[in-house]
């Protein structure tokens, strides 16, 4: 959390130490290939000492602001991805229940105005009933509990990312090993309420 962030930077610079908040974005692919964003927050000098080796994990490193603005800017992040991933669960259902093939209709939207990471990494995955982890159901959850408290503590209406977060309790309560499979499971919640599998 933001706020946990600035605590220890509190406590480090009574030890007159630096600290600043980098998570990153870009899952697994951009891992492995040292293209990750990093978003970072903490003093502007500080953050500039980080570059030489900030710049060997991530492609695409952004001084957020003061320290604790790179989780807000995470969590603001992982809101946009899983919204997105909702409206692809919703429209994959609703293709396959419409009685669309559905290699055909991925074919015709994924390059379309609804294209997305989650359409063009995920959507594929979901076609083939494919639920290995690459961030993980239990990751997305701890996320949005993160969401949660920043939007108490900021005074911010998420009404969509709370509905999120009870499909993801649904999905949980279906099967409980379910928190281990990939975030793209929140789609079973959508396929369990429309009583269809949207597989090609």
């Amino acid at each position: 959390m933001p706020e946990t962030g600035k605590r220890m930077a509190e406590l480090l610079a009574e030890k007159g130490a630096d600290f600043v908040d980098a998570p990153v974005t870009g899952g697994v692919a951009g891992a492995e290939a040292g293209s990750m964003s990093i978003l970072v927050g903490g003093d502007a000098e500080a953050f500039e000492r980080t570059l030489p080796v900030s710049s060997i994990l991530g492609g695409d490193i952004t001084h957020m602001g003061p320290v604790g603005a790179g989780h807000t800017t995470k969590i603001a992040n992982q809101l946009i991805g899983v919204a997105t991933l909702a409206g692809l669960s919703e429209a994959f259902v609703l293709a396959k229940k419409s009685g669309l093939d559905m290699q055909t209709f991925y074919a015709a939207v994924k390059n379309g105005a609804g294209r997305s990471w989650a359409l063009e990494t995920l959507g594929p995955k979901i076609l083939k009933g494919d639920f290995s982890p690459g961030f993980m159901v239990k990751h997305m959850q701890k996320d949005l509990r993160l969401a949660g408290q920043l939007a108490d503590d900021t005074g911010t209406s998420i009404p969509t990312t709370s509905l999120i977060a009870q499909l993801y309790h649904a999905v949980q309560a279906e099967s409980p090993e379910a928190i281990n499979q990939g975030h793209q499971a929140l789609i079973q919640a959508i396929e369990k309420l429309s009583n269809a599998e949207a597989r090609s």
